[in-house]
């Protein structure tokens, strides 16, 4: 059975906000505000039959999420507003529903709790939605032949979670038998209003496909040294067949294949990772950060091949990577890729700004809701 529900809205369309542009970043944040408040709000709903279904929901518990799905049917969530602004979930399928998920077109608000949190899903497709905050998107396990597709989207300065949980744009914990694709994503954070462990997290994962991403800054409040266990991009545990290919890591940290245990026949290729050093106020040196490209040793058949780095670190010293775990060995497989010349700077990373902004236009691609 399908239920159709809708409420006439207004879509709100935002524009590529730069780098350090505070200001537009919290226009756009207000005038997302405005339009929510121009469409009649509700409390939290629970979705028990599969349809279309618009609405602006909000809860106001850490412990109710905005949105519940409790059924196996399809449910798309179209040009709506979800928020929960009291660290709690927006849109959450529990473990024992195998969740048929779409949402589209559509502005999360949040503020620690996760935007979608699903377990033992059958399908997840998220396309060209507007995140504030929130504590990005977590997927667990996944039943036999689930898929996954996260695109289009904008989000603006992921959350650590409550009681200090890490939190990511997205990640990926034990899902082995699903197809995956990440791809065409803007995250971009700014310093003392965000605090992101890893942007894409990929977890005892299998079969990721990661590419034409935008991620730019990760710092910690307050940016005391050496306090971070962040990166950009990680692949870890038992991870493989893994690729992550043609993404820009601005600002940041960067990308890496940690592999102590076991991780294997993961593939990263033709990324831009670019750090200046500094905060965005261009005179304080980053907290944390020390490589931008890492293969560690205890796996097997990991390889970077044609990266393109340049990466200023915490101590100010130039550490583009090290890729020891590859089969060629540091030194060979670094002739697979490319340092950017010196100096690295402020102009530097704005010029990746202007490289996506032109990827974008070229590929007539839209980001956000």
């Amino acid at each position: 059975m399908f239920v159709l529900v809708v409420l006439i809205g207004l879509a709100v369309a935002l524009p590529l906000a730069a780098a350090d542009d505070r200001g537009l970043a919290d226009a756009q944040h207000a005038a997302i505000v405005k339009a929510g408040s121009l469409r009649m709000a509700s409390g939290p709903i629970v979705i028990t039959e599969g349809g279309v279904y618009t609405g602006n929901w909000v809860s106001t518990s850490p412990s109710t999420p905005a949105v519940l799905i409790d059924t196996s049917e399809p449910v798309t969530i179209v040009g709506s507003i979800v928020e929960n602004m009291a660290g709690g979930t927006l849109i959450e399928s529990p473990y024992h529903v195998p969740a048929n998920l779409t949402i589209a077109r559509s502005t999360a608000i949040g503020g620690r709790g996760r935007f979608v949190n699903a377990e033992n899903f059958k399908s997840i497709a998220i396309r060209n939605c507007t995140i504030i905050k929130t504590g990005g998107i977590k997927l667990v396990g996944g039943v036999e032949g689930s898929s996954v597709v996260v695109t289009r989207n904008r989000q603006r300065d992921v959350q650590r979670g409550p009681g200090g949980g890490d939190r990511q744009f997205i990640q990926f914990a034990k899902v082995t038998t699903a197809t995956i694709d990440v791809s065409w994503n803007e995250v971009v954070n700014t310093y003392g209003n965000s605090d992101p462990e890893d942007l894409v997290s990929i977890y005892y994962s299998a079969y990721a496909r990661v590419h034409d991403n935008y991620f730019q800054h990760q710092s910690k409040p307050g940016n005391a040294y050496n306090t971070s266990s962040q990166n950009g991009i990680t692949i870890e545990g038992d991870s493989f067949a893994n690729e992550v290919w043609s993404n820009q890591v601005v600002d940041g940290l960067g990308i890496g294949v940690f592999a102590a245990d076991g991780a294997h026949d993961n593939y990263i290729h033709d990324n831009r990772i670019v750090q200046d050093g500094f905060l965005p106020d261009g005179k304080t040196r980053i907290g944390n950060g020390y490589r931008a490209l890492r293969i560690r040793p205890g796996g097997a058949n990991n390889h970077a091949h044609g990266n393109v780095v340049g990466y200023v670190n915490r101590d100010g010293d130039r550490r583009d990577g090290l890729l020891d775990g590859a089969p060629e060995g540091n030194e060979h497989e670094w002739l697979n890729n490319r340092h950017l010349p010196r100096p690295i700077t402020w102009k530097t990373e704005l010029n990746e700004s202007r490289i996506w902004r032109t990827k974008l236009a070229a590929h007539g691609v839209r980001v956000g809701a």
